[in-house]
C-alpha cells in the first residue's frame, strides 16, 4: 500500500474521532438548574453563563428596540394600501 492510500483510510477515522470528542465535551457541559414541578426531575438542557438553559431564562434579547413596531401590529403593512385615495373612491 502506498502512503496516499493509508492517508485516505485514516482521514475518516480522524474525522469520526474529532466528532466523538466534540460530543463528549458537549455532554460534559453544565446542566440547567430548573426542575419540573410535576416530576421534580432537573432540566437536561445545557446551561448558559447564568446557570439556566435558553428555555428557562436565557440571556435577554439584545439589539431589538423595545416598543411597538410594524412587525408587532397585525396588518400594519396593509394600512397604507387600504387607506389610499384610489381605494376609498
Amino acid at each position: 500500500m502506498s502512503d496516499e492510500v493509508v492517508a485516505r483510510e485514516r482521514e475518516p477515522i480522524e474525522r469520526v474521532r474529532a466528532r466523538l470528542e466534540a460530543l463528549v465535551m458537549a455532554n460534559a457541559a453544565r446542566r440547567c438548574g430548573a426542575r419540573s414541578k410535576r416530576t421534580g426531575k432537573p432540566c437536561r438542557g445545557a446551561a448558559m453563563a447564568n446557570g439556566r438553559c435558553k428555555v428557562h431564562g436565557g440571556p435577554p434579547l439584545r439589539g431589538i428596540v423595545k416598543g411597538t413596531t410594524d412587525r408587532d401590529i397585525p396588518g400594519a403593512r396593509l394600512e397604507p394600501v387600504i387607506n389610499t385615495p384610489e381605494r376609498n373612491s
